[in-house]
């Protein structure tokens, strides 16, 4: 629910209380905590998964992309709706 809402405090505590959960799927399709937080924009939820050690590079149980693939996919899906000239 913590990286839903983008509540950093939260996220902080459980870190605290189960660091390996940064680097462990949360979700029914395999993603890490940094990937669902990429998936839904959460930019202070990002920052503050990477800043305590979330490792971008742990790839999600369902496809085996990893947070920077997930990343550069949205970043690429983005400019495709922008018109070229």
């Amino acid at each position: 629910d913590s990286i839903f809402t983008g509540d950093v405090e939260k996220i902080r505590q459980l870190s605290d209380e189960r660091p390996r959960l940064l680097q462990q799927s949360i979700d029914s399709d395999g993603n890490t905590a940094l990937g669902l937080a990429l998936l839904l924009n959460e930019v202070d939820a990002i920052r503050t998964l990477l800043q305590l050690g979330s490792d971008p590079n742990v790839a999600n149980a369902f496809d085996g992309n990893h947070p920077l693939v997930i990343l550069a996919k949205l970043r690429v899906e983005e400019n495709s709706k922008t018109p070229l000239l």
